[in-house]
């Protein structure tokens, strides 16, 4: 009897043990609870600003498709020259889409306006002439651009497609290139790249 008692609570011991691993070391209260748990409580319980800052995944010779998705936030990195964010960019890689999601507007307004966002010269990304002071998506590498052409004595514009950048420069990186200093900011930079060479 005396052995089975012992075994009895080494195995709820145990148990106790492994249950106590089993639940996420960041949740509490309502967040334990399925019924009541909300997405903050998850994203507050998973949150992991390495992670957040950089997810980019190089594309190489062995996986041509990849993209840059990384994180930069004033407050972190700073907010005047410039300042280059996430992995190098690898020669032969073309750009063949992007976004800017602005997650906190940049600030002042100069700041906001004043910053272009290169990769392979300035300003390929975004022109300094864009603004991003205000939250919420920017294409970077517009698909089509207007262009003045001359006609005779009157000037008219046109809607030409734009090439998508391809990567010569050995260490080719998104750069912030602040016209103005920024006191706040936060801008999340996805490119889609394939690798050509």
């Amino acid at each position: 009897m005396k052995k089975f008692i012992v075994s009895l609570t080494a195995g709820l011991i145990t148990g106790s043990a492994l249950v106590a691993l089993a639940q996420p070391a960041n949740f509490s209260g309502s967040a334990l609870n399925p019924a009541t748990r909300t997405q903050s409580d998850i994203a507050t319980a998973v949150a992991n600003t390495a992670i957040l800052q950089d997810q980019s995944k190089v594309p190489d010779q062995d996986n041509r498709v990849g993209y840059v998705s990384v994180l930069f936030d004033v407050a972190n990195q700073g907010g005047t020259g410039s300042i280059d964010i996430g992995p190098v960019v690898p020669v032969g890689t073309v750009v063949v889409g992007g976004q800017a999601h602005v997650v906190t507007a940049v600030a002042p307004a100069a700041a906001a306006t004043n910053t272009a966002i290169s990769l392979q010269a300035s300003g390929d990304l975004k022109a300094a002439a864009t603004s991003i002071g205000s939250a919420g998506l920017v294409s970077l590498i517009p698909s089509t651009a207007s262009v003045s052409i001359p006609s005779g004595t009157n000037a008219s514009t046109a809607s030409v497609t734009c090439s998508p950048i391809v990567v010569t420069g050995a260490n080719s990186r998104v750069t912030f290139d602040f016209g103005s200093d920024a006191t706040q900011g936060v801008v999340l930079v996805h490119l889609d790249l394939i690798k050509v060479q």
